[in-house]
């Protein structure tokens, strides 16, 4: 299973991290053997701190260009809906230009009805909202004309007399449709339509390890939907918004619960077995700051960490031998492996299928 991180906004004493300390973190996950640097996405809210964050699809170009191929870049989740659908696939194919290959937008409605309000859209259309953003963000990378083409250009057409071009006339290949889309997953919970989609419109699926409660923990939420999901032809199914935790007080891993790392590293290594169990291929950890000073900055959520830290989660697991590209589902563990036999957690990681 591979292991991605997500990247901090601040540092260990609360301070935000600027441009070049960010390449530096992504670097770091880089040079420590991991697999991606993620970021969540948020729209900032007047005095909200718990929606305070940067544009995540700048920071991951900036962080493009200081790391290497080997590296993949994402998202979970970007909020779709909330933008504007061309502006967002023109930021899309920009990455693509920036670093091809490289990104992983992972996309979803989210999950803040406060954010709709804010920005004056409807809250229960959110869903048809993005799926109308979807198609647009899809039309802009085919490249075909949806309508008439216009253009104005003073010094040949009349002031004000906007002019129909013919579509069929060669007018080159849209900037799209040459560098192509990135990569594109669905961020779900338990909703048997939105695993379809995922499934058949998207490159993977992004289940999130906190909102299990919801719908009965964590347990039933990821082995219910990873089978759907499987059984209608989803391809990679990521594990994704797991918090990690070394040194704080112990949770326990509860079938109720969220799914967490808050425990020692060797129990950490138990844990991440039962997500391999599930058939999940990668897991997108989250490392909590220990700082004070970060934690009275309402920022303790912005998980800075050490070279020494990121070498502690690269030996949870063996180094998963797929590429991020590589869209092979992990099978190395039959489903449904019982809190008893994760213990056996070295022995099955010896037994994967590449």
């Amino acid at each position: 299973m591979r292991i991605g991180m997500y990247l901090p906004y601040v540092d260990k004493d609360g301070a935000l991290l600027d441009g070049p300390a960010t390449v530096k973190r992504a670097q770091m996950i880089e040079a420590a053997g991991l697999d991606g640097a993620w970021l969540g996405d948020h729209t900032p809210i007047p005095g909200d701190t718990d929606r305070d964050g940067p544009d995540s699809l700048m920071y991951l170009a900036i962080c493009a260009l200081g790391t290497s191929p080997a590296l993949e870049l994402g998202t979970c989740i970007y909020s779709l809906p909330l933008r504007n659908k061309y502006d967002v696939a023109q930021r899309f194919y920009t990455l693509e230009t920036i670093g091809k290959g490289r990104f992983t937008l992972g996309l979803g409605t989210g999950s803040q009805r406060v954010e709709y309000e804010a920005n004056g859209l409807d809250w229960d259309a959110r869903f048809r909202r993005m799926a109308d953003h979807m198609d647009g963000v899809r039309q802009i990378f085919a490249g075909e004309p949806v309508g008439p083409l216009y253009r104005h250009h003073p010094a040949l057409d009349a002031p004000g007399t906007p002019v129909v071009l013919d579509s069929a006339v060669d007018r080159g290949t849209p900037w799209a449709a040459q560098v192509g889309p990135p990569r594109f997953a669905l961020g779900s919970w338990h909703s048997p339509r939105q695993l379809r989609r995922a499934a058949t419109e998207y490159d993977a699926w992004l289940a999130s390890g906190g909102p299990g409660t919801q719908f009965g923990g964590w347990r039933k939420v990821f082995s219910e939907s990873i089978k759907i999901y499987r059984d209608l032809g989803g391809k990679r199914a990521i594990a994704s918004t797991v918090i990690i935790d070394f040194w704080g007080p112990h949770v326990p891993l509860t079938d109720d619960g969220v799914f967490n790392l808050l425990c020692s590293p060797a129990e950490a290594a138990d844990r991440l077995a039962l997500l391999e169990s599930l058939g999940f291929d990668d897991v997108l950890l989250a490392l909590r700051s220990r700082s004070l000073a970060s934690q009275r900055t309402g920022l303790a959520r912005r998980y800075d960490f050490t070279a020494e830290d990121l070498e502690q989660v690269r030996g949870l697991l063996p180094k998963d031998g797929r590429d991020y590209h590589d869209a092979t589902p992990w099978r190395g563990v039959p489903r449904g492996l019982s809190g008893g036999e994760s213990q056996q957690r070295g022995a099955l990681s010896r037994h994967r299928q590449d």
